[in-house]
């Protein structure tokens, strides 16, 4: 017995069928790699049929395509078979296929494809997606941040969902001047995260004690990196989490676990939790999908379209309407724009409130966030959050430099450099923003010009820390020391080891050198076999012995070519004029060679034995043949004046005495005058080490450093924010990143400009391929010239040789016909 329910069903089921025509289903594909999914997609499909009253006139079935390995040729592949046997709608679970079409095929049906991952839209008329994309979380996040001040943050983020989908969020925060560090998330094979290498990553940032995090990982990935950070006490009253990926929501008990802790989470879930919500986000994405393409198909079939002709499906008509329609599903109201993204996203927000996960407000596109009145904010304490400081940047290598493709960004994030590095990781560290401004000039005038204007909160400009500079700023720790040190001329270089016998000529002329070598032993060879006048021939007409003829075979060419190197000459000469002129140009190249090669030895043997040693300033002043200076105008001038010590005393002595003509008007100059001769020794201040002078390519620092100073940063007299970024520039210090920012800026791992300069000083002397470009042509000519009169020769034997043969011949003939002669005696009476 049916019961009354069950009756009015099946009646009304059979009025569809007769109103509509139904004989058939309308047809569902599934694409996915999991039974988890198809599962889902028949309960949301049984759904709908166990409804008609809800949906009458469609009654769906499903066709399923499983792809094992997930590659967009091979999801698009299985979309394209299913839209060959007829479905009308298809839905990709959960693969991101956002790539361009790989294939023409089905390009023109336009059947309605639903996508779950929130990747960013190609521009596909056809593609339906359901999850909001990947531009409305970067939106709510930068929405966030303002909402709780913040300036900076850590993003953690896992390889497999990638940083492309972090890219617009990137380019937000660069606009705006806030500061984030990106970190990845490593994961294994299996899509499990790699522990050792996040334990690394956690470590690090715990370093710096961040306080402002972002989390933007898969659900299980994000589940082991809160229980990494819980151990690792970064999950502290300190911190503040935001978790984009909304499924945490759901299952609040993760969270609730670290709530206690009074860290403070913000979490994100598409839609308010009700009885008919799942406890699975995808699952209720497909539901929402399956019922956004049910209400398409009775919107279709209602007005006039016929099932049993399901043109409809491919010709827009139920794209079109999936798209003009509204659905209120379990993720929200379901809307799409003309792209095929939603266009009404409402997420909730949730946070600790009295020790649980609670909503605190929402955020809906287009209109932002709003929090709900009775909920108050939970904001961390920051240094200075009401606005940006104003920072005045002056271009100095290596403490601000402006990057090669600095017209990609904006703002601080156009420069680096020792000072800017800093200042952006204690940005980081207090949760401030920088607002800079570049100067185009670095001198103290300028600086000054600056200060009267008091329109900088901080300066970026390399200036000594000195009594001078104290009287107009207040100064931050110091970040490196500096001071002045003498530069001498790089001596050149002694060729001491293994190969130093190699070094009077560069590898590229041995290399020729050995060619040449091989070349004219096998040319040698090739004339012994081929000219008639040489050793082999002569030895296969009987006129040579064997063992003469044997003298240019391959082996034996090579040691009597070898023969020239030793300045021995051959064993045996050539014979023929081919090779005679062949040897003859070889041992002249020879001759050259090791003279050369014997003068440039002795010069590279005895070339630093000239050269003067200085070790230390004592050395300096108490030599008179060396000459010395810096520059006038410096500060080390007024230092050596006012010194009494040693050996500093003598030096001002010897200025004096020299009047003062030592001295130069700039540092470029000085270190060309130390350059250009061998009895000069320039000081000045170790700065210019980390600056684009080319002369500093053929010097050397000899000696210590000495009359040190400070570099710092520089903030206007009374500044309220000097103690803050003080202390953090104290604590970097301790941590080892200044220590790490200096051997990056300051002993010359970045860009060296020296790099082929300084080979080339190591080189001078050396004899390159240049220098005998004559006389390997010479060699070539003389090889020409031999191999023209090889072929004379030859054809001047075998012209000999069959005239000599018609000789013979004539000769015997004449020879046959006198014996015939003499044999026959009427003949010889007739003689």
């Amino acid at each position: 017995m049916m019961t009354s329910s069950q009756v009015s069903r099946v009646l009304l089921a059979v009025l569809c069928i007769h109103q509509f025509g139904l004989t058939r289903g309308i047809s569902i594909g599934v694409v996915s790699n999991s039974t988890k999914v198809e599962r889902a997609v028949q309960a949301a499909i049984a759904l709908v049929n166990d409804n008609p009253q809800d949906f009458p006139g469609v009654m769906i079935e499903l066709k399923h395509q499983t792809v094992t390995d997930g590659t967009a040729f091979s999801v698009q592949q299985a979309e394209h078979r299913l839209i060959d046997v007829g479905v009308c709608v298809v839905l990709t679970i959960p693969f991101n296929t956002d790539i361009r079409e790989i294939s023409s095929q089905n390009r023109t049906k336009l059947v309605p494809r639903f996508r779950f991952p929130p990747a960013q839209p190609w521009p596909r008329v056809t593609d339906l997606y359901m999850a909001p994309l990947y531009g409305v979380w970067h939106q709510l996040i930068l929405d966030l941040m303002t909402e709780y001040s913040w300036r900076s943050a850590v993003v953690l983020y896992d390889d497999s969902i990638g940083l492309q989908s972090l890219e617009r969020f990137s380019d937000a925060v660069s606009l705006r001047g806030w500061l984030i560090l990106m970190a990845s998330l490593n994961t294994k094979s299996d899509l499990t995260l790699d522990i050792e290498e996040t334990i690394d990553v956690i470590k690090k940032v715990r370093k710096y004690h961040i306080r402002t995090f972002i989390l933007h990982c898969r659900l299980d990935v994000t589940k082991a990196v809160l229980e990494l950070a819980s151990d690792m006490l970064l999950l502290n009253g300190q911190s503040h989490w935001i978790i984009t990926h909304p499924d945490i929501a759901r299952d609040l008990h993760v969270l609730g676990r670290f709530v206690n802790d009074n860290v403070l989470f913000t979490a994100l879930r598409l839609h308010r939790q009700t009885p008919k919500s799942g406890n699975d986000l995808e699952d209720d994405l497909v539901h929402d999908a399956i019922l956004a393409a049910a209400t398409g198909v009775r919107k279709v079939l209602s007005d006039g379209a016929s099932v049993e002709r399901t043109t409809w499906c491919r010709d827009g008509t139920l794209l079109n309407s999936i798209r003009q329609g509204t659905y209120p599903g379990r993720t929200g109201v379901v809307t799409f724009d003309d792209n095929g993204a939603r266009s009404d996203v409402t997420i909730w927000v949730l946070e600790p409130v009295d020790g649980i996960m609670a909503e605190v407000g929402t955020w809906t596109k287009g209109v932002g966030f709003h929090r709900q009145a009775s909920t108050p904010i939970h904001s961390l304490s920051f240094a200075f959050p009401r606005r940006p400081l104003r920072v005045a940047v002056f271009l100095n290598h290596p403490w601000v430099v402006l990057k090669k493709d600095f017209l990609n960004y904006v703002g601080v994030h156009q420069f680096q450099g020792l000072a800017v590095d800093t200042l952006k990781m204690a940005a980081l560290r207090k949760n401030f923003t920088v607002d800079v401004y570049m100067n185009q000039t670095s001198s103290v005038a300028a600086l000054r010009r600056e200060a009267v204007k008091d329109r900088a909160d901080i300066y970026l400009a390399a200036k000594p820390v000195r009594p001078s500079l104290l009287r107009h700023f207040d100064v931050s720790p110091s970040l490196a020391e500096l001071g002045y040190a003498m530069y001498v001329k790089r001596p050149e270089q002694s060729h001491v080891g293994i190969q130093a016998f190699l070094r009077p000529f560069s590898y590229e002329v041995w290399a020729y050198i050995g060619i040449s070598y091989m070349a004219i032993s096998l040319l040698l060879s090739v004339v012994n076999a081929v000219n008639p006048y040489e050793w082999f021939c002569l030895a296969k007409r009987g006129e040579a012995s064997p063992q003469e003829g044997g003298t240019y075979l391959p082996w034996n060419s090579l040691w009597n070519a070898y023969g020239a190197f030793a300045q021995q000459g051959a064993v045996t000469v050539p014979q023929s004029f081919a090779g005679r002129f062949i040897s003859g140009a070889w041992w002249f190249f020879m001759t050259v060679i090791v003279a050369s090669y014997t003068a440039n030895l002795a010069a590279f043997l005895t070339g630093s034995a000239n050269q003067p040693t200085i070790s230390s300033l004592t050395s300096l002043a108490n030599r008179d043949e060396m000459s010395y200076g810096w520059v006038g105008t410096y500060s080390i001038n007024d230092f050596m004046r006012a010194s009494t010590t040693e050996p500093y005393a003598t030096m001002w002595k010897y200025t004096e005495e020299q009047n003062r003509t030592n001295l130069v008007s700039g540092v470029r100059r000085g270190l060309s005058r130390t350059v250009q001769g061998d009895k000069y020794a320039f000081i000045t201040s170790t700065a210019v080490q980390h600056r684009r002078y080319e002369q500093l390519c053929h010097l050397q620092v000899v000696g210590q450093k000495f009359f040190t100073y400070g570099f710092a940063l520089l903030f206007p007299k009374g500044s309220v924010y000097k103690d803050e970024i003080s202390w953090e520039i104290l604590y970097l210090r301790q941590e080892g990143y200044l220590e790490m920012l200096e051997k990056q800026w300051l002993t010359g791992s970045g860009e060296d400009i020296c790099s082929d300069k300084r080979q080339t000083t190591e080189d001078t002397g050396v004899l390159g391929a240049e220098s005998f470009m004559g006389l390997f042509m010479f060699l070539a000519a003389g090889v020409g010239i031999g191999m023209v009169i090889q072929l004379v020769e030859v054809s001047w034997f075998n012209a000999r040789g069959n005239k000599r043969k018609h000789d013979v011949v004539r000769s015997v003939s004449m020879r046959v016909h006198l014996t015939e002669v003499l044999l026959s005696g009427k003949e010889t009476t007739t003689l």
